[in-house]
């Protein structure tokens, strides 16, 4: 089963568990021709980030 990004999203939303790291896998430029995936890898560390921020403080 494959999720969507949006999905994936809503996942890292929903924690409310203290996020103490994370790591974008892979991510293989030359086949992304559309920058498609670059973006959505963007937006899950940006989520992810933020969500850092909110379960365990920014201080």
């Amino acid at each position: 089963m494959v999720l969507q990004p949006g999905k994936w999203i809503n996942l890292i939303q929903r924690i409310d568990q203290p996020i103490v790291g994370a790591d974008v896998v892979e991510y293989n430029a030359s086949q992304d021709v559309s920058n498609l995936t670059a973006l959505v890898a963007a937006k899950l560390v940006k989520e992810i980030a933020g969500m850092m921020l909110k379960t365990h403080g920014a201080g």
